[in-house]
């Protein structure tokens, strides 16, 4: 004889559909948030006008963010995936040892090309009024620092770990330099094309400086 089930059994969903659904809403207002981010700033994601441009309540986005220092670090900390995955991928596919130091720059400098830099040129301008984004900032330098000393002790482990982290700071300053100067000049000129590559070749002159 079949059971039939309660109302409420009919009505459950697997947990697995749920999770996925709450995945997609995260995205969604991951997305339209990065979108407000990259045309206002910090200050243009609004935590009462996010949710309607989602169309979503109040409630449902503070259950997902309950703040929006919560909502900027997924959205940087994203950010900085897209860049320490890129060193990685990059290093991974040189066959070369010079090939794969170049690569630590050229994977930054492949991501500074994109429109998505402005979120960092926003974040950098941002770092001497607001201590929130100050914070935000530091934690996300140190997390591709990290990232570019870890590949650079793999490249070149007879380097002290020292001088990892020190080569690293560097290459993050001259994508940060390179990424200001994208602004306001056209990244294929020849000029810009050859400090580039000065810069490539003073980072390969640090590494196997002897």
């Amino acid at each position: 004889m079949a059971v039939r089930k309660s109302a409420t059994q009919r009505r459950a969903k697997p947990t697995r559909e749920i999770s996925r659904k709450g995945d997609e809403r995260r995205q969604q207002i991951l997305a339209v948030a990065r979108d407000m981010l990259m045309s206002g700033g910090p200050d243009g994601i609004g935590m009462r006008r996010l949710p309607a441009a989602v169309g979503i309540t109040h409630g449902n986005l503070q259950y997902y963010f309950p703040t929006r220092r919560e909502l900027l670090v997924v959205l940087f900390d994203q950010e900085v995936d897209k860049y320490t995955s890129g060193v990685r991928s990059a290093v991974a596919r040189a066959k070369t040892r010079k090939g794969r130091i170049n690569a630590l720059l050229d994977s930054g400098l492949t991501l500074i090309r994109t429109p998505e830099t402005v979120l960092w040129r926003q974040m950098v301008g941002l770092v001497d009024q607001n201590p929130e984004i100050a914070a935000l900032h530091a934690k996300e330098i140190q997390a591709y620092e990290r990232s570019l000393a870890e590949e650079l002790h793999h490249i070149a482990p007879e380097l002290p770990a020292r001088r990892c982290r020190h080569i690293a700071k560097l290459i993050q300053a001259i994508v940060d330099g390179l990424s200001i100067q994208y602004a306001h000049v056209d990244p294929a000129d020849p000029e810009i094309r050859a400090m580039e590559a000065e810069a490539k070749a003073a980072v390969f002159a640090l590494v196997d400086a002897r």
